[in-house]
């Protein structure tokens, strides 16, 4: 499994942040620097991948982090895992899904679709 530490805290701006998961997941040739780019890269990941994110107080990190766990609902191998920011110690909060709660996510999200493309 790869592991990697997303520390906000080090991350100058958001394009830093995309410069960064950019060299880490190595996929240089087609990571776009923008969330949708990111979200794809992610989403079709080839290895198990967990990436923990530790809170730095920027104003970008939340539209990064959300993304990021969209994209480990669509993808099996990826995990995320959000730092505390009140935890010093550097342990993580679980927030990783059981493969059967994304399961039941998926199915609940689509009958969700089916009702919308009915109206």
């Amino acid at each position: 499994m790869k592991n990697i530490v997303l520390d906000f805290g080090k991350m100058a701006n958001a394009g830093a942040v995309h410069d960064f998961l950019r060299a880490e997941t190595s996929s240089e040739e087609y990571f776009g620097s923008n969330l949708d780019a990111m979200f794809d890269v992610l989403s079709t990941i080839g290895e198990e991948t967990c990436i923990t994110v530790v809170h730095g107080g920027t104003d970008f990190e939340e539209k990064f982090i959300s993304v990021m766990k969209d994209a480990a609902e669509e993808q099996e191998r990826l995990t995320i895992r959000v730092q505390d920011p009140a935890e010093s110690d550097g342990k993580t909060s679980e927030k990783a899904e059981k493969p059967t709660q994304r399961l039941f996510r998926f199915l609940k999200e689509s009958r969700r679709q089916k009702r919308r493309r009915k109206n």
